[in-house]
């Protein structure tokens, strides 16, 4: 009798163990099956054709839009790029010469002393208004930034009112030497952009298309185009998402 029981128990044990190993090679293997990471540079792939021009892609693009099939396009966010087609991202200006510049880009870092400290916030724009602000590593809706008590910047708010709020802030106390850091991306580059902007999208070279529904640098397609024509296609979709 003790020794069916032991004879139960170690089997009832190594039951668990194998269930427990058996997790992680399922796990192993969902992620490799949900993953996808593949380059394409001759024939068709995703309604796309090697060869084909900006016009034609960007044409191809909208119809996906419409079906649903895709979010929308931007342009290449690198460094090299912005700074190919939007010189001067990346320096400091005084709130002063914002007038001019303030619209160029949706990103703008704030500093009040630019010789090493760190910034005091960030503003982040989508469309033609405030999406967030805050303190670095922790924007959000509204931010009144230190000892500035009258002066806050709200989601929601357009380029212009926010302009005027960092006009007040650059004259309170402690402030009256803040810059602007202009960040690496061009403000006008809407990721959903119609039949009749395609001009914004024209100059970049390469292209990423936002798969599905949602704006995911998990699950996309880039285009890279070489003389105008289409060079290559990538489909890019990270572990966890949905085929």
């Amino acid at each position: 009798m003790a020794r069916r029981k032991a004879r139960l128990v170690l089997k009832w044990l190594l039951a668990i163990v194998g269930t427990l190993l058996a997790i992680p090679a399922a796990f192993a293997l969902y992620l490799y099956a949900t993953h996808v990471s593949e380059e394409t540079t001759a024939g068709s792939a995703y309604g796309f054709t090697i060869g084909d021009s900006k016009e034609s892609i960007y044409t191809a693009i909208q119809h996906l839009v419409q079906r649903g099939d895709a979010l929308g396009v931007e342009g290449s966010r690198t460094r090299e790029e912005e700074e190919r087609l939007h010189p001067g991202a990346g320096e400091y200006f005084p709130v002063a010469e914002l007038e001019t510049r303030f619209d160029e880009w949706n990103h703008w870092s704030l500093w009040v002393d630019t010789s090493g400290s760190p910034p005091i916030g960030l503003l982040l724009f989508e469309g033609d208004s405030l999406s967030s602000a805050g303190p670095v590593g922790a924007t959000r809706g509204e931010w009144h930034p230190p000892g500035a008590p009258h002066i806050a910047f709200t989601a929601g708010q357009s380029y212009e009112e926010a302009y005027d709020e960092l006009g007040r802030l650059a004259e309170a106390p402690g402030y009256e030497s803040l810059r602007l850091r202009s960040g690496w991306t061009a403000r006008r580059q809407p990721h959903a952009l119609d039949d009749s902007e395609f001009a914004l999208i024209e100059p970049y070279d390469r292209w990423k298309v936002f798969v599905g529904n949602e704006r995911s640098h998990r699950d996309f397609i880039r285009l890279t185009f070489e003389n105008r024509q289409l060079a290559s296609i990538y489909r890019h979709r990270q572990n966890f998402e949905l085929p």
